[in-house]
């Protein structure tokens, strides 16, 4: 589990591109005061916390980067992200207002973080998808973003 936001604005220059996109990812859904009011702040990087009330938004790295080359030198990284809500819901019609928050906070959006330029992100799919745990019914639901990133 990666800490991301307060904390990790005030430590020193970050050193991988994953690490860095974590932040922007957080950084864009927070930003966001709707999604933000709609989870109630929840938004978490590789899973929810133990104490967390649903629903919660959860980020993390598919595939946390491939290397574009010219020659030897890396001149921008191809990642892979997963965003998406999970609620304690029987039907995926109560997410849908979360879903599209976050589509909004990051589809065909760009920015930086410090050590990080994201040129861009796009959403390639959607995620969506139940689950039961513990006799409870939970969905999963929203997409596989794409960034294109390179060292600030």
């Amino acid at each position: 589990h990666v800490a991301v936001g307060d904390a990790a604005t005030s430590a020193p220059a970050l050193h991988t591109e994953s690490v860095a996109a974590d932040q922007w990812i957080y950084n864009q859904l927070s930003a966001d005061a709707e999604l933000v009011a709609l989870v109630g702040g929840r938004i978490r990087n590789e899973r929810p916390r133990d104490d967390d009330a649903f629903p919660v938004v959860v980020f993390q790295a598919l595939s946390p980067g491939v290397d574009v080359l010219v020659r030897t030198t890396r001149v921008m990284t191809d990642m892979v992200y997963q965003v998406k809500v999970i609620g304690r819901a029987s039907s995926y019609v109560p997410l849908d207002p979360i879903v599209a928050r976050i589509d909004a906070a990051l589809h065909e959006q760009s920015g930086s973080v410090p050590g990080l330029i994201v040129v861009g992100c796009w959403r390639e799919g959607v995620i969506r998808y139940p689950e039961i745990a513990d006799g409870v019914e939970y969905r999963h639901y929203g997409g596989r973003f794409r960034l294109l990133v390179h060292p600030a």
